[in-house]
């Protein structure tokens, strides 16, 4: 299975949930598409209310899947099923690991160490007010960020999480080289000038943000 297959998979779990089998026997089911990131060499996989992972997120390295099943919606019989160890794609070696082979941390030695292991993801978790979402959006998509001044920046993304009576949960979600890059970049003048800009609507926000920082072990 390509990349580029999976993530289409996740883009659609709202309505056809994917369980994502790993070489090491766990397995994570994805129901919603706003929890689900694929990065460049993994599936980040966030917790949120009525979605749960067992931890804060979890991360699934490419190299560890063994297996995706689509399910339907309701059931937990697969519909379809393709275990990336029967039907490697020469264009994806990532995803065509045997799946019987056992589940090995990176080592500090490998050539990847340094893109996978040492990696370090900064989250933000905002309660919106009902009625604020789509501003909340736009004043995100219209903010200049500085982020691509910033040395050790990766990517970053703004998830629209589950709506609930009282708010709709948020997450902005950066991947940095480092925790020493990404607190570099909270002393930078970048930093100073993204956050100088123009403020949020009264009312917008239910409560502070919840920041949650995470340095890749695996």
């Amino acid at each position: 299975m390509k990349q580029s297959e999976l993530r289409e998979l996740l883009h659609n779990s709202s309505q056809r949930p994917v369980k994502i089998c790993m070489d090491d026997g766990k397995t994570y089911t994805v129901s919603h598409s706003d929890f689900a990131l694929a990065a460049p060499d993994a599936v980040v996989l966030v917790s949120g209310p009525g979605h749960a992972f067992g931890a804060s997120f979890v991360i699934c390295g490419f190299e560890h899947i063994s297996w995706v099943e689509a399910l339907e919606q309701g059931k937990a019989r697969p519909t379809k099923s393709q275990p990336c160890s029967r039907h490697p794609d020469p264009t994806n070696a990532a995803l065509s690991k045997r799946a019987n082979r056992p589940f090995q941390q990176t080592p500090a030695t490998h050539p990847n160490f340094l893109q996978t292991a040492a990696m370090f993801i900064a989250m933000n978790r905002f309660k919106i007010a009902p009625g604020f979402e789509d501003p909340f959006e736009e004043m995100w998509r219209n903010r200049r960020s500085y982020l691509d001044e910033v040395p050790g920046f990766r990517e970053f993304h703004l998830l629209r999480g589950p709506k609930e009576e009282t708010h709709t949960l948020f997450a902005s979600h950066s991947v940095w080289d480092s925790r020493k890059a990404f607190e570099a970049w909270t002393d930078s003048e970048a930093f100073r000038k993204a956050h100088s800009q123009a403020r949020s609507p009264e009312g917008m926000h239910l409560s502070h943000p919840q920041f949650e920082g995470f340095e890749v072990v695996l």
